[in-house]
């Protein structure tokens, strides 16, 4: 990636309040063979069935087999990994999914839905994925990802794009009914993450995000014009 690595570690993310219903917080990148603490949060009891039964959900939605990788370290339990999914929803985008945030949501969403997340990227680089499940690993029992909230990685992800930062916004890839998924022992709510240039990050901060939507950008487009600069 053009951050010089496919894996992306940082402290606890520092969340500060940017506008009504935004929130940032960013994420530092270090070498991969660094030493890891184990992670500071309540972990809620996952079942088997629950992750058997979101994936089999996912499957049938994206209707390609998955590649899976590996987040958090193998101590790490739950884990966190990605299920990805080349070819969804057509032959030119990649679509993947968090799998394990939700088995540790903040203490705000106890009892509701729990949250994972999503990006369809017209790309076939999985340094999009793993940007997706670090995202996820960092900020798993301490952020609620709310429609609106802001994620700063600081440099850009892939080589193929200039963008840096993540808006949070509903599922594009749903029916917003099919982004509820009912399964035993939760209901799991998926949100997906949209690639933004930093200058369109400034902007949202500035506009807020109705400045952004109004725009309808393809949000999928890694090399979309800069709605900033236009």
């Amino acid at each position: 990636s053009a951050c010089g690595m496919r894996r992306f570690e940082g402290p606890a993310p520092q969340l500060n309040v940017m506008y009504v219903r935004s929130t940032e917080f960013g994420l530092r990148t270090r070498d991969h063979r660094g030493t890891k603490m184990r992670p500071l949060y309540q972990v809620r009891e996952a079942t088997m069935s629950d992750e058997a039964e979101y994936l089999d959900y996912l499957d049938r939605m994206m209707g390609v087999e998955p590649a899976h990788y590996p987040i958090t370290d193998a101590d790490v339990s739950p884990p966190i990994y990605v299920a990805s999914y080349v070819g969804a929803p057509d032959a030119l985008h990649t679509s993947s999914f968090t799998v394990g945030l939700s088995s540790a949501p903040p203490p705000s969403e106890v009892g509701i839905a729990v949250i994972e997340l999503s990006i369809s990227v017209r790309s076939r680089d999985t340094v999009w994925a793993f940007a997706l499940g670090e995202v996820a690993r960092q900020a798993r029992g301490q952020h609620s990802f709310d429609v609106g909230d802001t994620i700063n990685f600081g440099c850009p992800m892939s080589a193929e794009s200039a963008m840096s930062p993540f808006l949070v916004i509903e599922p594009l890839l749903f029916d917003p009914r099919a982004s509820l998924v009912h399964c035993t022992g939760r209901h799991i709510l998926i949100r997906q993450l949209c690639p933004l240039y930093a200058e369109e990050l400034r902007a949202i901060r500035e506009r807020g995000v109705d400045w952004f939507a109004s725009s309808s950008p393809v949000v999928s487009d890694i090399s979309r014009a800069n709605l900033a600069r236009s």
